[in-house]
């Protein structure tokens, strides 16, 4: 599997830490993008989202993007989001250089990037997702979301995670009319019939449980949604237990289930796209 050259395109004037890695070249695309929204906890970025899940999907005909989004002292929202909004505008409105169909973007996070696509996914008509841009309505729009042990909400993050650890304070934002409490923040509030499609997976090991409740609002509005909770007792498996990709790895651990799920939002894709062309 051949690593991908990757450029950088800064977006956001405020924040130069913010990335758009863009593709050298893609030697088979299928006219797709898939926007890769890496995890870290909104403190790093997860090196296996944001290298090895690119390679898989580019092998696949997909040309890849990943988005370097504000993290640490800069994420909080709507930082974030407007970071997404952008890449997805740069992707669409250069999906002729690309050679993208600018209705067939794909946006794909895990873990923190996970919540940052869902929230993108929710709110992209509403006008926090493009304050300050040039974004035109529908700019940002992605067209469907893949998204793996995805938060949807941050209520239940010190009931599971103790009281002293770290994370929805990195994401609040007591100056913003908006986002300065934590419901603010639970992507489920937003969904409507004109969120995307969505591809929801995790393992049984994963929480919080919100990924049901992501699905369960899709079903509610008519937004064609599937979901996969596998039974495994691992945590954020990305693609770890392909052995080529992780030969130090003990793939043995993770459930032959688990290992569907790529395969398994390829069918899907196909499926939605080719619904759409219908």
């Amino acid at each position: 599997m051949e690593k991908i050259n990757w450029q950088e395109v800064v977006l956001p004037e405020t924040n130069p830490d913010v990335r758009l890695l863009v593709p050298e070249k893609n030697k088979k695309p299928n006219g797709r993008a898939v926007l890769v929204f890496p995890g870290g906890g909104y403190y790093v970025y997860s090196n296996s989202d944001r290298n090895i899940i690119p390679m898989w999907y580019a092998e696949h005909g997909y040309t890849c993007f990943v988005l370097l989004y504000s993290v640490r002292e800069y994420a909080h929202y709507p930082a974030p989001l407007l970071d997404a909004s952008k890449a997805v505008w740069y992707i669409r409105s250069h999906a002729q250089e690309y050679g993208i169909d600018p209705d067939q973007i794909i946006v794909m996070g895990f873990s923190a990037g996970a919540h940052v696509a869902a929230m993108l996914a929710a709110t992209w008509h509403l006008d926090f997702s493009r304050i300050g841009t040039d974004i035109p309505y529908g700019g940002n729009r992605p067209n469907a979301t893949v998204t793996g042990f995805t938060p949807t909400e941050f209520e239940s993050f010190y009931e599971k995670n103790g009281a002293d650890a770290k994370g929805p304070e990195m994401v609040m934002n007591e100056n913003d009319d908006v986002f300065r409490d934590i419901r603010s923040l639970t992507a489920t509030n937003y969904i409507s019939e004109l969120t995307p499609p969505a591809f929801l997976w995790k393992t049984s090991a994963d929480m919080p449980e919100s990924t049901t409740e992501y699905y369960r609002m899709c079903k509610k509005h008519g937004v064609p949604c599937e979901i996969h909770i596998f039974t495994d007792p691992n945590r954020c498996v990305g693609m770890h237990f392909d052995q080529e990709l992780y030969p130090g790895d003990d793939v043995s651990k993770y459930s032959l289930n688990t290992a569907m799920w790529p395969q398994m939002s390829l069918n899907w894709l196909d499926m939605i796209f080719e619904r759409k062309g219908e």
